[in-house]
């Protein structure tokens, strides 16, 4: 993960171009808007099996974002996301009932929390939006960001319940069992989203270069 500076870092540097006339403003936000739909939301549908893949080919498949009209076409596919949130919260519902599932979903949903942050998500979207409002909502850059978060959610929690299953049917009392859950289930529940999240870091800085770049 990087640290806090080196990614408020990428934040300032995508929301302050060299250049700020207006049309190297509108391209670069257009290059933003561009990677958050076909580069960076297609690695988290990539984590759903069947429907997920075929959406993240079909998104990386797509012709770059230049306008409001591609920006229109991408959308239709990114809509199919809105429906994920609410599947999400049906499944991570089943998790109540005892305080080891209640353990598994609270730290999955503190990961899931943190995956748009820190993997550029949000940095890129905002700095999107700030220029071409109108491509990003045709894009539906919302349900991107919502979608995504769901999808972590059940990716961490899929991560973190058999850690959570294995402490729990350990030796050792239940007190002592439940403050070591309550202490490591954030990191295992992280564990499932850190790699792909450090690798869009890594896309992210490229990106940044990109747009400093463009001439």
């Amino acid at each position: 993960m990087l640290p806090d500076g080196r990614r408020a870092g990428i934040s300032a540097a995508l929301g302050g171009p060299v250049d700020s006339s207006a049309d190297y403003e509108s391209r670069r936000a257009y290059l933003a808007l561009d990677w958050l739909v076909r580069t960076w939301t297609p690695r988290w549908t990539r984590f759903v099996p069947g429907v997920g893949e075929e959406l993240a080919a079909r998104l990386e498949g797509l012709p770059a974002i230049t306008d409001l009209a591609t920006a229109e076409a991408a959308g239709n596919f990114v809509g199919v996301l809105a429906s994920t949130p609410a599947q999400a919260e049906k499944t991570i519902a089943e998790y109540r009932g005892n305080i080891f599932d209640e353990a598994a979903a609270t730290a999955a949903r503190k990961a899931a929390s943190r995956v748009c942050a820190e993997s550029a998500g949000t940095a890129v979207a905002n700095a999107a939006a700030s220029t071409v409002p109108d491509a990003c909502s045709a894009a539906r850059t919302d349900v991107a960001l919502t979608g995504v978060i769901a999808i972590a959610l059940l990716v961490s929690l899929d991560g973190v319940a058999p850690y959570i299953q294995h402490w729990a049917s350990g030796p050792g009392e239940v007190d002592a069992k439940i403050l070591s859950i309550r202490a490591l289930a954030p990191h295992a529940a992280w564990r499932s989203l850190e790699s792909t999240a450090e690798s869009l870091q890594q896309s992210a800085l490229q990106l940044h270069r990109s747009l400093v770049e463009l001439r």
